[in-house]
């Protein structure tokens, strides 16, 4: 058992004198190029999270500036076919309303006299 016990103590003593030295020089290039990894990962992902953000941030500007061009449009055309509907009703009645004066009147004009001339031919033959 003492035998033993004074193994493990020379064997724990050596591991005490060995491994800060070999830790000492080992651990920190490996911490350093660990962390320097890490920030390197850690930059990118922040950087890739930005990027991203933004295009998304872009694409719905897009897509609502999309949206209300295509909206706009299409209240321009359907004011411009109700405007041109109301102005080719009213020429329709403005020409009917002239057809009727040039047409009509003369007509009537002539119709009045025609009554006009029987009644002085029916007071003459009278």
């Amino acid at each position: 058992i003492l035998i033993f016990q004074t193994v493990i103590v020379l064997i724990f003593n050596i591991a005490i004198t060995l491994i800060p030295k070999t830790f000492i020089i080992l651990v920190p290039k490996t911490l350093i190029i660990l962390v320097h990894q890490t920030v390197i990962i850690v930059v990118l992902q922040a950087v890739i999270i930005l990027v991203l953000q933004l295009v998304l941030i872009l694409v719905r500007q897009l897509v609502l500036i999309l949206v209300l061009q295509t909206a706009i449009i299409l209240v321009l055309q359907i004011t411009i076919i109700m405007v041109l509907q109301t102005v080719i009703i009213l020429v329709r009645q403005l020409v009917i309303i002239l057809a009727l004066k040039i047409i009509i009147i003369p007509i009537l004009q002539i119709i009045i006299c025609m009554i006009l001339v029987l009644q002085i031919i029916i007071i003459i033959v009278l």
